[in-house]
């Protein structure tokens, strides 16, 4: 996939990958587990380009087979590369913002979170992921498994807020949140 990628932003690129495999054999063997989540932010960083790129059958099939997987996941960053990959879905932006909204309640240095002794908590994760406040901190929350009972850091680590950052103006780009953006240097009630 990165090798197609690579030949859109340099046509005279003459790396040549595998051919042997169909595109969605990777997306295939991705889905077998959530071990090592962060391959699914590979996956949509990749698709993302690929994709917009050089959309086919044998890309979108690809796409589809991780989107299915992951949906219900309840990742903002996931959402929105739906967004631009698929346009506009009522509920499922309607989700990414609410997700943006649940992002603003967690702590905003990495702490060390341990749900697996929280009986309510355990007995959701029976049924579903956690909730975004919830979640285990690291530097880019849409990388860590939701399903993740542990994890995060010792809180001498302050959060980047790229995890915000990122999904919030791809969303303002994509127009799957609306709003003006206002110069904070502007006098208020001034326009930008």
């Amino acid at each position: 996939m990165l090798v197609q990628v690579a030949r859109h932003v340099n046509p005279s690129n003459t790396i040549n990958g595998p051919s042997l495999l169909p595109v969605d054999t990777g997306a295939l063997v991705d889905v077998w587990s959530n071990s090592s989540y962060f391959k699914f932010n590979l996956d949509y960083m990749t698709f993302y380009n690929l994709v917009r790129l050089q959309n086919n059958s044998d890309n979108q099939a690809a796409y589809q087979i991780v989107r299915f997987y992951t949906a219900s996941h309840q990742n903002a960053f996931f959402d929105i590369v739906d967004e631009a990959l698929e346009g506009p879905n009522a509920s499922r932006d309607a989700e990414m913002r609410t997700l943006l909204d649940q992002w603003l309640q967690r702590p905003k240095r990495e702490v060390y979170v341990d749900l697996s002794k929280t009986v309510a908590v355990a007995a959701a994760r029976l049924a579903s992921r956690f909730p975004v406040p919830l979640r285990p901190t690291l530097e880019f929350l849409w990388q860590i498994d939701p399903f993740q009972l542990v994890g995060g850091g010792d809180g001498t680590v302050e959060g980047s807020g790229i995890d915000y950052i990122l999904p919030y103006w791809m969303g303002r780009y994509y127009g799957a949140i609306a709003g003006a953006v206002e110069s904070a240097a502007a006098p208020s009630g001034a326009s930008p």
